[in-house]
């Protein structure tokens, strides 16, 4: 582990142990579907009220999809009319309150226009809309490929040393990003006590 991950891992502890850590929610109206929630399943029925869900205070990756039952448009049955997944990541502030927002077609033919193209967005409960993040990826090694040649091609495994420094690199670069995280969340007094803790560590 390096001094920086080290650092971190000091710093979230100390943080936690020195103020009160708040789960931030998510309210989803009954007309969306989470379907996942930082990879577990979620227990969902049709109609259902709005619910709350708890979320991670940082980093959230729901699945969720459009259902809904409606009216058809040819009798008097009803029909339910039901979205691909999508898939939504984003950052919670420590005792946030988000919810989801989206359309709400009223006939069964707009209904199945929009489950073809879903637009779900998260939103601040005062109504703004939270920034959406691209999915982070572990990098991997492409086989080289042409225009005109679409077989794969099987990749050369990266000599231990590299694959080791990319790691280390990308756990430093991870271990930064939490550090001023935290460091930005914590009072004065908290700070000080953190910094008079690393140097009794580094004695």
């Amino acid at each position: 582990m390096t001094l920086f991950s080290r650092l971190s891992t000091v710093f979230i502890g100390w943080f936690c142990l020195h103020a009160t850590c708040f789960a931030a929610s998510l309210a989803v109206p009954e007309h969306l579907q989470i379907v996942t929630l930082n990879g577990e399943k979620q227990t969902w029925y049709l109609l259902m009220d709005n619910e709350n869900y708890p979320l991670n205070e940082g980093i959230n990756t729901i699945t969720v999809r459009y259902r809904d039952l409606l009216e058809s448009d040819y009798d008097d049955t009803h029909q339910t009319v039901t979205s691909e997944p999508v898939s939504l990541t984003f950052h919670a502030e420590s005792q946030g309150q988000y919810q989801l927002t989206a359309e709400r077609p009223q006939n069964e033919s707009a209904a199945v226009a929009f489950a073809k193209k879903p637009t779900i967005k998260v939103a601040t409960v005062s109504g703004q809309n939270v920034a959406l993040l691209k999915p982070v990826y572990a990098p991997r090694a492409a086989a080289p490929t042409t225009a005109t040649d679409h077989v794969s091609a099987t990749p050369i495994a990266a000599a231990p040393n590299n694959a080791a420094a990319a790691a280390n690199s990308a756990s430093s670069t991870t271990a930064g990003q939490m550090l001023r995280y935290w460091w930005q969340q914590a009072d004065p007094a908290t700070r000080q006590a953190f910094l008079s803790e690393v140097s009794e560590q580094a004695k």
